[in-house]
């Protein structure tokens, strides 16, 4: 399908003559101007378990007073230290700072069963969780504590999982189903309305069997006009009949169903942006399809935000790419025709100064970091993981022009992205290599 091998081409494309090419500028005294005011307001970081107590973190507490949303970045997917910074993180948020739900670049129809099991409703979660991810020691650390957390009887408020991404189908010439957004809702009708679920389902009935890495982008314009229509009648019945809905299951299971079907039409939106196939190169008008996907992550974040009781407050985990408040450019994403939107800049037209934007640096590559890469500069601090608010650069105008210039910063290991560091990120946290 054309949407995966897309997405693929992001992540592994290589640069050609881009990469290796180093800036011709000269070190900037603007850069070191920020390196030595980052010595200065750095606040040092430990390793996980390095300590019990959480007093590095809690200097984070005045920081993030008054966010509904904290949007913690990656460079990369897997990497180790930002998984076990996040949470590390995510405990001291439920902990102290009123936090109850976390939200991962997953799945969101795969995420149920995480859900679930953090819930205590299912027992295992080897044979539950469906992280896109997949089923990393951090991960897996991660739901075993929410669960934890949520049988112990003292801690009244329970925290919730959830993923915020559109399904990932497959890899190319894949011709296996999938469409676990539909099975979620339809099984959940079936429970509570079985005459509009059997409507729905012969509807659809020649549509599930093509939804496969290989079938659904060759569907015709006829036909998908047609599929959107059932998809955009499905969701007009959940809006309409939610008063019954919910009195014949629960809120909960309501929500989660109706969410569902938003997810497949979220995913079907992207396949119908999904650009013609141009071998060996990254089709120029696939920003569509990328500002498309962060636009419904966004919501979908937004959704869980709604979602909590007595005002909760959410974590956001996903890559530098997707949090950022900026469009995105650089490297490979510069064979778009224009830079495609960040989930980041979503969130933030909605949320305003309640959202904080954490990007991450790890252990700059010196083999590919660009020559004046952000992650240098970082690096150049000389502390080995340490936090630092962008937001108090406005102090110090020549360190505030230099995070004010567009500047490149490793994005999976092998691309970079170009950005102004203060409008992308309200802080930064950056980690050296462990492994």
């Amino acid at each position: 399908m054309r949407l995966i091998l897309f997405c693929t081409l992001i992540i592994i494309f290589p640069l050609l003559s881009v990469f290796g090419q180093q800036s011709n500028r000269t070190t900037s005294s603007n850069e070191m101007e920020f390196v030595n005011w980052a010595k200065e307001k750095a606040l040092e970081i430990k390793m996980e378990g390095s300590q019990n107590k959480s007093d590095d973190i809690l200097q984070l507490k005045k920081t993030l007073a008054g966010v509904r949303v904290i949007a913690l970045g990656e460079p990369a997917h897997g990497f180790p230290e930002p998984l076990a910074f996040r949470n590390r993180l995510f405990k001291f948020l439920v902990e102290n700072c009123g936090y109850t739900s976390i939200v991962l670049e997953s799945d969101l129809a795969g995420s149920h069963n995480a859900s679930k099991f953090v819930s205590g409703l299912i027992v295992s979660a080897l044979d539950s969780v469906n992280l896109t991810r997949g089923m990393s020691k951090e991960n897996m650390a991660l739901i075993r504590w929410m669960r934890t957390y949520n049988q112990n009887a003292s801690n009244k408020r329970k925290i919730g999982f959830f993923g915020m991404d559109m399904q990932q189908i497959g890899f190319p010439g894949d011709t296996s189903v999938h469409h676990m957004a539909l099975d979620n809702t339809m099984e959940y009708l079936t429970k509570t309305d079985k005459e509009n679920a059997q409507n729905f389902k012969d509807r659809l009935e020649t549509f599930l069997p093509r939804m496969s890495v290989k079938n659904y982008a060759a569907i015709s314009i006829p036909e998908h006009d047609k599929l959107s229509g059932i998809l955009d009648d499905l969701i007009s019945y959940f809006e309409r009949e939610k008063i019954r809905l919910i009195a014949s299951s629960s809120t909960d299971e309501f929500e989660w169903a109706y969410r569902n079907a938003v997810a497949a039409r979220q995913t079907n939106r992207l396949i119908r942006l999904s650009p013609p196939e141009i071998p060996g190169k990254i089709p120029p008008e696939g920003w569509a399809l990328m500002s498309s996907r962060d636009a419904s992550m966004a919501e979908n974040v937004l959704w869980v935000l709604q979602r909590q009781s007595q005002g909760g407050n959410v974590l956001v985990f996903a890559h530098n790419a997707h949090v950022k408040g900026q469009p995105t450019k650089g490297s490979v994403w510069d064979a778009f025709s224009r830079p495609p939107n960040a989930m980041g800049e979503y969130l933030r037209s909605q949320l305003g100064q309640k959202l904080y934007i954490l990007g991450s640096s790890v252990g700059a590559n010196i083999e590919t970091a660009q020559e004046y890469s952000f992650d240098r500069a970082l690096n150049k601090v000389g502390l080995p993981r340490y936090f630092l608010d962008l937001r108090q650069a406005k102090e110090k105008a020549r360190v505030l022009s230099y995070l004010s210039t567009e500047i490149p910063m490793e994005a999976n290991t092998r691309n970079f992205l170009n950005l102004k560091p203060v409008l992308s990120f309200d802080g930064i946290l950056y980690m050296d290599k462990t492994q």
